[in-house]
């Protein structure tokens, strides 16, 4: 299988950071590395993480840069062409990073996971069987019941968890940090894929969502 880069944007979102990352061990492929690009103040590593390489990136920076920016500073520093998008208070399911890698090998597009929400909050020593027991379907995306969907409809893209490679992120310039695209909503950027002809595939494979009240799209 090949390697993959992930990337998750930090702003001070510590404790979700470190199930994050906590989810990420207990997974049954890790990342050839992990990106922690960090918008806020000095990152907190738990104790224990993952096996690979943890670069972390603008760390202490004074400016105030959007979403964006900081995706594009992520993808820059990336050694790895397979990218993997994962928002800080997203928890990866034990086969999320296998099975998207895994169908990004085989596909040419963008492949977002299945969103669930947690109802609760959890410890950071919780099971795959935890996350199970206190979350729930998105509000806002209905789930799947195959593997692998080749989704008509780009409204239903969610950039919290989803892959795509290299060749494809430059082509879309969703994350473009000059002023026109900094702030693409996701559906804006589902219609710009759509657009180009970017192929969009939803996979069934969960990432739970910390606890929180989620907007609903722009």
């Amino acid at each position: 299988m090949k390697r993959c880069s992930l990337i998750t944007v930090v702003k001070d979102e510590h404790t979700h950071l470190a199930k994050l990352l906590h989810g990420l061990l207990i997974s049954t492929h890790t990342p050839a590395e992990i990106i922690l690009v960090n918008v806020g103040n000095n990152i907190a590593l738990p104790e224990v993480t993952p096996v690979g390489v943890i670069k972390v990136i603008l760390d202490n920076t004074d400016e105030d840069i959007s979403l964006a920016a900081a995706r594009n500073a992520g993808v820059r520093a990336a050694r790895y062409d397979h990218l993997i998008f994962l928002d800080v208070d997203c928890i990866p399911s034990s086969t999320f990073v296998e099975n998207i890698l895994e169908i990004m090998q085989h596909t040419d597009g963008l492949v977002m996971g299945q969103p669930r929400l947690i109802e609760e909050n959890i410890d950071n020593h919780f099971t795959e069987q935890d996350l199970l027991k206190v979350s729930k379907d998105h509000p806002e995306t209905p789930p799947i019941k195959i593997a692998l969907h080749k989704e008509d409809d780009y409204s239903l893209f969610r950039s919290l968890c989803f892959g795509v490679n290299r060749k494809r992120f430059e082509e879309l310039l969703a994350f473009d940090g000059n002023e026109e695209n900094a702030e693409l909503s996701d559906s804006e950027i589902g219609n710009r894929a759509c657009k180009m002809g970017i192929p969009f595939y939803r996979s069934n494979t969960p990432v739970y969502q910390q606890f929180k009240t989620i907007p609903s799209p722009q």
